[in-house]
């Protein structure tokens, strides 16, 4: 296990994602891309110029149709502003917002501000790693060492999932966190569990269902 760890990691580390998108991505991929610099190096995930110029670094088409919502008035936390740090925001004035969950950027951000666009992937294989260390646990009640390891390799990494590993896109992060949670329900720790499958339906509500043993 350690071994895959070790390939996943190194494999994500080499990887020019702008190389092999030839320049472009779009969708869920550019606003999750975008979001994860934003927190890393604003620490807001708030739409201005600058996080096209960031993207523009890297992919030189820009991100396309990505997703965005507009606000009006609200409230916003402001240390440099003095006591009470809230303060209300008239409601004239417009702002643009990254309309995708924070799940998954906000759980990057830190391997991207060290990694850059390459955290996400690294991300996306300790992702994929967590949930083939937890298949091997729970084939190890039953099976030996060997056998349990190849299932586990096999059940992960024979199908689709590891396709996702160049995708900045949530589905691999989800599935750490699924598997994860219904591992700690195995353990009986179901108050962690929850806290896990919270987290994976707030990235992904269709993900509720997934909470049915608990």
């Amino acid at each position: 296990l350690l071994a895959v760890l070790v390939a996943l990691c190194a494999a994500m580390l080499a990887t020019d994602l702008p190389r092999l998108a030839r320049g472009g991505f779009w969708s869920d991929g550019a606003t999750y891309h975008a979001m994860a610099w934003s927190l890393a190096e604003d620490g807001d995930v708030r739409y201005e110029a600058r996080d096209v110029f960031r993207s523009r670094r890297e992919f030189a088409q820009g991100p396309q149709g990505i997703f965005l919502k507009r606000v009006y008035g609200g409230w916003r936390l402001d240390f440099g502003m003095g006591w009470p740090f809230v303060h209300h925001l008239p409601g004239d004035e417009q702002r643009i917002y990254f309309a995708k969950s924070l799940a998954y950027p906000l759980a990057a951000a830190p391997l991207v501000k060290l990694f850059g666009t390459r955290g996400l992937l690294l991300l996306n294989a300790l992702a994929l790693w967590a949930a083939m260390a937890v298949a091997y646990a729970e084939l190890r009640r039953h099976s030996p060492p060997g056998p349990a390891l190849l299932c586990a390799l096999v059940l992960l990494g024979g199908t689709v999932a590891p396709l996702y590993l160049i995708w900045l896109t949530p589905e691999l992060f989800n599935l750490g966190l699924i598997a994860l949670a219904l591992h700690l329900w195995r353990r009986e720790k179901p108050l962690l569990a929850a806290l896990l499958l919270g987290y994976a339906v707030y990235s992904k509500p269709s993900n509720v269902f997934l909470a049915l043993p608990l």
